[in-house]
């Protein structure tokens, strides 16, 4: 039985692993281990992935801590296919969506996304 669930409103697919979410376009065999191993890195990752965010969030939103900005973050979406973490229940503000390109497990960062 596959982590995935079709979603026919936003016609993809969903997983939930230890609190994070997971989309894609289509399920392929490595997604479900993938995800697995993301949500663990997840976990361990977010002070530096917070960390990497810190100029560009202050930037837009102003003065904020590391810890505080983690507990604004809400629940992360991973999407498989475009390799982005997107912060859809962000606390800062009503309008925004923060995205994160990684690579490698997060062990690489490669850009910070704030539209609205």
């Amino acid at each position: 039985m596959s982590l995935f669930v079709h979603n026919e409103e936003g016609d993809n697919y969903e997983a939930e692993i230890n609190g994070v979410r997971f989309v894609c376009q289509e399920v392929t065999p490595e997604y479900e281990t993938t995800a697995t191993a993301l949500a663990e890195a997840y976990k361990k990752k977010l002070p530096q992935i917070v960390a990497f965010m810190l100029d560009d969030i202050t930037a837009i939103f102003g003065d904020i801590s590391a810890d505080a900005l983690t507990e604004a973050l809400g629940t992360p979406e991973i999407d498989l296919d475009r390799s982005i973490i997107s912060y859809l229940e962000q606390t800062l503000d009503d309008s925004h969506i923060i995205d994160v390109e990684y690579g490698d497990n997060f062990e690489e960062l490669y850009e910070v996304i704030i539209d609205g």
